[in-house]
């Protein structure tokens, strides 16, 4: 497990990196859960806004 600091950038890189792999999933995951995916990862990131540097 690694033990360097994780900033904010970083952060939010990783969770857009999970958005679009949201997207790249195949047609047989339901758009329903995409979408559930996205609104819960779109609360992650306005919650990490919230944050200063």
């Amino acid at each position: 497990m690694p033990k360097n600091q994780l900033n904010k950038d970083e952060l939010v890189c990783h969770i857009l990196k999970l958005k679009h792999e949201i997207d790249e999933e195949p047609k047989t995951v339901w758009q329903k859960e995409k979408d559930l995916a996205h609104k819960y990862l779109n609360r992650v990131l306005d919650r990490i806004q919230e944050y200063r540097y």
